[in-house]
């Protein structure tokens, strides 16, 4: 493996060493981070939606979740070259080179400027559905078209300004790139409170989302300057090299990314068209809850990225394999847990949740659980391949296991309706997941698979010995009738399993590397 980030420019001495110091302590931090910005994303996401519904009426809250859905395809116009940036970003700065990185950033931001045009043309073009494919009712169509127009012209301005966030991300500043977040969150929810109030309804909401972009985009370009003082951005810093060189990982990172959407986007439709409508919404409740699982496991990988093309840069393939199995079993460490509780209190927790459980979501909810709890066994092994720009196979894999994924769904859902579905999306998902990624990761490295995934069964199932007779007797004589004696348990099981885990599936040093780690982050915020 090698770096490929030198150049006849100076290199900025100060910027190389503080990107290679204290790399752990810093990943530490970037993870805490990110799970803070989670938790409040969904304490905001869980009001929002109640507030909505209720002020909009569920055929204008409709209306807003349809447009959501557009630009979320809409989206898939960044090419992948938003993910080059977090990558590159990473190695010019590992070698101080902060012209480099000025041209990078120049390069994209013509780009995304391009794209994003592209995007809000695209809105103007596509809001004729509204209306027309999509029903809706003739007073409010002008309204939606309107809002989709608008939060078209969001995306096209959030393109550009984008590449400031991936900047952050790939100097490994998630800290402050999720306090900007955390803060826009925040103004966003007042904004959009006192805006529909008002009756300005669905553009009320874009225009919220609307001055939020800017000013987010405005402080992480403040932030990445002070970060990084000596970086100039001009036109005249577009370079044709950088573009060749970030499309080659970006145009294949959004191969994975189309990959990646079939996968998970497919199964409604299957429901929808071979059962019916009403059917999807067991589906849909338990993949909610079971995706869960999976949104709280990526939040401590994916600060991996740009450590992993950091240590590849600099050839470092020692630290690599450490941050590797460290990150695999603690990635165990958290998605085992929680699975667990999901699995075994599906019902309970449906119950706490909804006031009507649709038939078959507990079962539902128990397979899907299974299947993203295999599906983050690889998560360190992806990371790692698209740290080191070797995620081709990993687009083609994970292509050919999306069309696996919808045939055998089309097969099973007339004999085993919502359940073969379920079955059609677990097996091509375990396959490719437990065994192909991780030997693929592995090889990369010179890392035994067998023994990689061994010590992983090991870190997370140990511990699952206690916990899972916690478990038992709580079933047994200590049902959970409520939603405060079900939070109540998760956290007893969740606290049992993480004692038995620093115990028996960390060692001595790793033990002290984490206890250290947590120790600086005190000192340092006292």
């Amino acid at each position: 493996m090698s770096g490929g980030a030198q150049s006849s420019e100076p290199p900025n001495s100060a910027l190389a060493e503080r990107q290679r110091g204290d790399l752990g302590n810093r990943f530490t931090l970037n993870v805490l981070s990110n799970y803070a910005a989670l938790t409040v994303n969904l304490v905001v996401g869980l009001f929002l939606t109640r507030f909505l519904v209720y002020r909009l009426g569920d055929e204008m809250y409709g209306a807003w979740a349809l447009i959501g859905s557009v630009m979320m395809y809409l989206g898939l116009v960044d090419l992948g070259f938003g993910s080059s940036i977090q990558k590159y970003m990473a190695e010019f700065a590992a070698h101080g080179a902060e012209a480099k990185i000025g041209r990078l950033l120049s390069t994209t931001l013509v780009l995304f400027s391009g794209l994003g045009l592209a995007l809000l043309i695209l809105a103007f073009v596509v809001s004729p559905l509204i209306g027309t494919v999509f029903q809706i009712s003739a007073g409010s169509v002008d309204e939606a078209r309107t809002a989709l127009i608008l939060m078209g012209l969001v995306q096209g301005i959030a393109l550009p300004l984008g590449v400031f966030n991936g900047a952050l991300v790939g100097l490994q500043r998630m800290d402050l790139n999720n306090t900007i977040s955390v803060a826009g969150t925040g103004v966003i929810v007042v904004f959009v409170v006192n805006l529909v109030n008002a009756g300005w309804g669905l553009p009320g909401i874009c225009m919220a989302y609307l001055v939020v972009t800017l000013l987010s985009g405005m402080v992480r370009f403040l932030c990445v300057r002070r970060l990084l003082p000596g970086m100039r951005l001009s036109l005249s810093g577009y370079d044709r090299s950088l573009v060749r060189t970030t499309s080659a990982y970006g145009l294949t990172f959004f191969g994975l990314k189309i990959a990646h959407f079939l996968k998970y986007n497919t199964d409604s439709f299957v429901i929808a068209g071979f059962l019916s409508t009403a059917a999807v919404t067991p589906f849909a409740v338990a993949n909610r809850l079971a995706t869960m699982i999976r949104q709280i496991v990526e939040q401590a990988v994916e600060a991996l990225i740009p450590v992993f093309s950091q240590l590849n840069s600099l050839e470092d393939t020692g630290r690599i394999r450490l941050i590797y199995m460290q990150a695999g079993k603690v990635t165990m460490g958290i998605a085992a847990p929680i699975t667990l509780f999901v699995c075994a209190f599906a019902r309970p927790i449906l119950q706490a949740w909804l006031v009507d459980v649709p038939r078959q979501a507990d079962v539902l909810t128990v397979i899907l659980a299974i299947t993203v709890f295999a599906s983050v066994v690889p998560a360190v092994s992806v990371k790692l391949m698209l740290g080191v720009a070797k995620h081709r196979t990993l687009a083609i894999i994970t292509l050919v296991d999306s069309v696996v994924n919808l045939i055998l769904s089309i097969l099973l859902v007339r004999p085993y309706g919502l359940v073969g579905v379920a079955l059609g999306t677990m097996v091509p998902l375990v396959i490719t997941h437990v065994f192909v990624f991780p030997w693929l990761g592995c090889r990369l490295i010179g890392m035994s698979a067998p023994a990689f995934l061994g010590e992983l069964a090991r870190a997370a199932f140990l511990p699952m010995l206690p916990a899972g007779a916690a478990v038992w007797a709580l079933l047994t004589y200590a049902r959970p009738g409520s939603a405060a004696m079900l939070l109540l348990e998760a956290v007893l099981i969740g606290a049992l399993y993480v004692v038995f885990f620093a115990l028996w599936s960390l060692d001595a040093s790793e033990r002290e590397i984490y206890i250290s780690r947590v120790r600086k982050l005190i000192a340092a915020k006292g």
